[in-house]
């Protein structure tokens, strides 16, 4: 199995289980996580904040810590692994899709959308309430960033 393929379950593993340790360690230095609910990116730096506030909040929304998948592409081309899911939070109407690049350096980055309803906590910054200016902004889509 290729070291990206390693990391790349490794970061599956931490969010399946909130296991911040395990998913920090498979980051790459300059690893983001868009999340267009957020005015900003999370950073590395600021994972473990955004995990444990993620918990909470779904919790909020489900009553319980679940997600399923439904669809998943894999591609392992050019010394990246891509990877496309179909999500959906268990309990609630709120679903999207996730695409995550790992590289032998690491995850690079995990881009989620949601389908069709936003999440209460637009404009949250990753530690949760209250953690920028637009948090009092009405939720919008931030222009993508995408880097294939």
């Amino acid at each position: 199995m290729s070291r990206r393929r390693k990391l790349l379950e490794g970061y599956v593993e931490g969010w399946r289980s909130m296991n911040s340790e395990l998913v920090l360690s498979t980051l790459a230095d300059g690893f983001t996580f868009d999340d267009p609910a957020l005015a900003e990116p999370v950073t590395k730096a600021a994972m473990a904040a955004y995990m444990s506030s993620w918990n909470d909040r779904v919790k909020s929304l489900s009553g319980a810590w679940r997600y399923e998948n439904s669809h998943e592409v894999v591609e392992d081309r050019d010394g990246a692994l891509l990877r496309w899911k179909w999500w959906r939070f268990t309990g609630t109407d709120i679903e999207g899709t996730a695409l995550t690049k790992t590289t032998d350096d690491g995850m690079q980055y995990e881009r989620i959308t949601y389908y069709p309803n936003m999440p209460t906590w637009a404009g949250e910054g990753p530690g949760g309430a209250g953690g920028s200016a637009a948090a009092a902004e009405p939720a919008r889509r931030r222009p993508s960033r995408l880097r294939l």
